[in-house]
């Protein structure tokens, strides 16, 4: 099979693509994008979990890589970042004392060195891990390679969701 082409019939995506309606095409594009996404939060996961000598791995971190499919734009976003306070917070980890800290948002940007106010004690600065970067450099490639075939993927879904053949 060396030397062997693989040839991308376009005329039967365009052919499902204009008979799908306008609602069902953005369905289908943000569908697309969050099947890559995935891939994408998986492979920042798994660049954090590797990283254990910097931060301890917690399952309930899990929740701070949060994945964003744009609702108005095409496209989605990774992020360690938080949103919101209180019980629906996001992007928070709950430490043994209760409290709710961005660790992960200060583990990819790194902190400054802290001085305590009183004693003038020195509490040390987190030096940034950019797990975020190497999982860009990692999986974006591939995920664009890939996009696609799960757009094609999920249009044929679609039609066949919709009774369009």
């Amino acid at each position: 099979m060396a030397g062997a082409e693989i040839v991308f019939d376009e005329s039967r995506f365009l052919q499902l693509w204009e008979q799908l309606s306008e609602e069902n095409r953005v369905k289908v594009m943000r569908q697309a994008y969050r099947r890559s996404g995935q891939k994408l939060r998986q492979e920042v996961i798994r660049q954090i979990k590797s990283d254990s000598t910097r931060l301890r791995w917690d399952p309930s971190m899990r929740s701070s890589v949060r994945l964003l499919v744009f609702r108005r734009k095409i496209g989605f976003r990774v992020t360690v970042g938080t949103k919101g306070r209180g019980k629906n917070a996001k992007g928070y980890h709950t430490n043994r004392n209760g409290q709710q800290k961005p660790v992960l948002m200060w583990a990819e940007t790194g902190t400054v060195d802290r001085i305590r106010r009183k004693n003038k004690g020195r509490t040390g600065k987190l030096e940034p891990g950019r797990f975020m970067e190497r999982a860009r450099d990692i999986a974006v490639p591939a995920i664009q390679e890939e996009l696609k075939d799960i757009l094609m993927t999920t249009i044929v879904k679609s039609a066949a969701r919709n009774g369009i053949h």
